[in-house]
């Protein structure tokens, strides 16, 4: 019905008041006063009576767009909020405030000014701290410009009992370390150790995120620009330090008590709690409520309580821990990367990757094992056999060894001297090409040793023609000697052996028969001289 005040619509603004009152004045005929139907129109367009729309007409503030007039209205200055934070509660600060005759306004006015006329972030930190101070105040994003610029690294304890190995007597729960690239969100590494982490596994899990390696039909890796982290104690380890300054990357640590800063690695840890651990027997999460007597549903309360059967073992937990990270990356879709997988943008960075020599890396990050000794079927480590097919000729040295905390596909091998020299893989694991490889240079080293035995065995049936040769001619009479030219000094040892192919064996012998006449008649004509040159010497003396 014209005229009436519409109960669900708010009071117009002064804005639209005059906006309501500058349209009525375009339109208005010569003596100024706009027709009665356009009136009822904006009544009803802003749910006012007629009344109320000529009494914006009259007002001259209205008609000429000057500021609404309003009335003094209370706020809290930092002196109430000082208050406030002492007695931790709005009435009791009200109370206080009023008996010393600084606030002369109701609790309710007061209330009402402290929830829409105080800054936020000021009000929270009076009441909860500087928790409440950082969440409710507006913020710069970063934003990393491309893949590789900056990586997040964090870990936690997994809210589960895991039996690490049939040699333990209890169930742990296991340390997770976390590697997260900034721009795509991608999980470069997710690693769970047994042990507290400590520096070398920190560097350990971070060379294994760096190793370029195919994952998705793309690959992932390289080396970053920044590094951010958190200030455990772990993470400014002298070789963390120097392993980041070998490399050239920017150490970025969080400041302290403030996690939002390495908020990309803190996400990843909770989904690993969230979507795994309390989905798993012996699962300790607080996430799956508790039992009548406060025990976790799942789980016993303590690792002595924990039978077998009742946790997943190591194995299945660090694979279901690879599934997560692989479903994590390629399923869950972000609004911001445009509705793309953490995989898909990953892919879609045209960013070239800084490669380094593994060598370099497993050096720079990876702490040495003891050396080990090359043997026949390669060299023992960790319960694993590693093969390379630079390893077929090194049997019966000693290497030492380089590993990643957790990946046993393979090794990195340097000589006692600390010189990288080759990565050995694991035999079980060995793919068709490198086997092929290691076959080839085994086929080689055969090859090889055929040519030494060929050229030894010429060598001899050389030998036994010249001592044939030279006995039938020792036995020839002085006269067949003297036609025989003088021949030039030279040794009359024959030849040292040289390697040879079998299938050359044949040329080599008449080669060798013919050397061998020639060389016999040099060998002649030699004997003879000295047998005439000692038959002239006694003469020359007497």
């Amino acid at each position: 019905m014209t005229g009436v005040v519409s109960a669900h619509r708010p009071r117009p603004t002064w804005s639209e008041r005059q906006a309501a009152v500058a349209l009525l004045l375009r339109i208005a005929v010569p003596d100024g006063k706009p027709t009665a139907p356009y009136v009822r129109e904006v009544a009803e367009r802003h749910g006012v009576s007629t009344s109320a729309v000529y009494a914006w007409l009259r007002d001259d503030a209205l008609r000429t767009g000057q500021e609404r007039k309003t009335r003094e209205r209370f706020t809290l200055t930092l002196d109430h909020l000082a208050v406030l934070a002492n007695e931790q509660n709005a009435f009791d600060a009200h109370e206080v405030l009023t008996d010393a005759g600084l606030v002369t306004c109701s609790y309710r006015t007061f209330a009402r000014a402290l929830a829409e006329r105080t800054d936020p972030a000021l009000a929270q930190a009076a009441l909860n701290g500087h928790h409440g101070f950082v969440n409710n105040r507006v913020y710069l994003r970063f934003v990393a410009p491309h893949r590789g610029h900056t990586w997040h690294w964090d870990h936690t304890t997994a809210d589960v009992w895991v039996w690490p190995s049939h040699k333990h007597a209890l169930p742990v729960r296991p340390f997770v370390t976390v590697v997260v690239d900034s721009t795509h969100a991608y999980w470069l590494a997710v690693v769970a150790s047994p042990n507290p982490i400590n520096a070398e596994h920190v560097a350990a899990v971070l060379a294994q995120a760096a190793t370029l390696r195919e994952e998705h039909g793309m690959v992932v890796g390289g080396l970053p620009a920044v590094m951010t982290f958190d200030n455990a104690a772990e993470h400014h380890a002298a070789a963390i330090r120097e392993g980041m300054a070998r490399l050239a990357i920017v150490p970025d640590p969080s400041k302290p008590r403030h996690p939002w800063q390495n908020g990309k690695a803190e996400r990843p840890v909770g989904i690993i709690n969230q979507k795994l651990c309390a989905k798993l027997p012996g699962a300790t999460s607080g996430q799956t409520g508790k039992d009548a007597n406060g025990d976790p549903r799942f789980a016993a309360s303590t690792p002595s309580k924990t039978e077998v059967g009742q946790a997943v073992t190591w194995g299945v937990f660090t694979d279901m821990l690879e599934a997560l990270r692989d479903k994590v990356n390629t399923t869950y879709r972000m609004r911001r990367l445009g509705g793309m997988t953490r995989a898909q943008s990953w892919a879609a960075d045209p960013t070239e990757l800084a490669v380094l020599e593994p060598g370099v890396m497993a050096q720079s990050m990876l702490k040495a094992a003891r050396h080990h000794v090359v043997n026949g079927d390669g060299i023992h480590f960790a319960n694993h056999i590693y093969v390379a097919p630079e390893m077929v000729t090194m049997k019966g040295q000693y290497l030492r060894v380089r590993h990643f905390p957790t990946n046993r596909s393979y090794i990195e091998l340097f000589s006692l001297d600390d010189e990288y020299l080759f990565r050995a893989w694991d035999t079980d694991r060995l793919t068709p090409e490198q086997k092929a490889a290691f076959m080839a240079t085994r086929r080689k080293q055969e090859d090889d040793n055929r040519a030494v035995q060929a050229g030894v065995q010429a060598h001899r049936r050389h030998l036994a023609v010249v001592l044939d040769e030279l006995h039938a001619r020792e036995a020839a009479s002085d006269a067949e000697a003297d036609d025989l030219d003088s021949a030039e000094e030279e040794d009359p040892r024959p030849q040292l052996p040289r390697a040879g192919r079998t299938e050359e064996s044949g040329e080599v012998d008449r080669a060798t028969r013919q050397a061998a006449t020639t060389r016999l008649q040099e060998l002649s004509a030699r004997k003879a001289q000295r047998e005439i040159e000692a038959a002239q010497r006694p003469e020359v003396e007497q």
